[in-house]
């Protein structure tokens, strides 16, 4: 009888330890998702720098603006399942980047906040880096 017992709780032992593993992978996958986001939002934002700086057509901005609005949403809605990182700085950042191509509309407008927009792209790509280092994401 007690040789039973000890059988039972061991199997329920090992069965909380796999769910436990399950679980860490869950997390894991959360973690990964916020990795891709911010990679998909960062190369909207690295697109948005080299149109500044190669004097491409302003017109070019409103795909990008979709594009940075649906990336913001995207790393949003992946924070929210992670709960262990805040992206504050990375929402200050994409705040910045937003301000920079405010009012642009010809090439002299966005040759004129090529700077500024150098500047938000940076300092997005570093907001970006903490949280990947904090994440562990490749």
């Amino acid at each position: 009888m007690r040789t039973r017992q000890w059988a039972t709780l061991a199997c329920v032992a090992l069965l909380m330890l796999g769910v436990g593993c399950r679980d860490r992978s869950s997390v894991q996958d959360k973690e990964d998702k916020l990795c891709v986001e911010m990679g998909k939002l960062d190369a909207t934002v690295t697109k948005l720098a080299g149109l500044a700086a190669s004097g491409g057509n302003p017109s070019q901005l409103t795909q990008i603006r979709a594009d940075l609005d649906k990336g913001y949403k995207n790393v949003q809605e992946a924070a929210k399942k992670v709960s262990a990182f805040k992206i504050d700085r990375l929402t200050t950042a994409y705040n910045n980047v937003l301000k920079t191509i405010q009012g642009v509309n010809s090439k002299e407008t966005l040759a004129a906040n090529q700077p500024a927009i150098d500047h938000a792209a940076s300092d997005f790509a570093a907001a970006r880096l903490e949280i990947y280092d904090t994440a562990g994401c490749a």
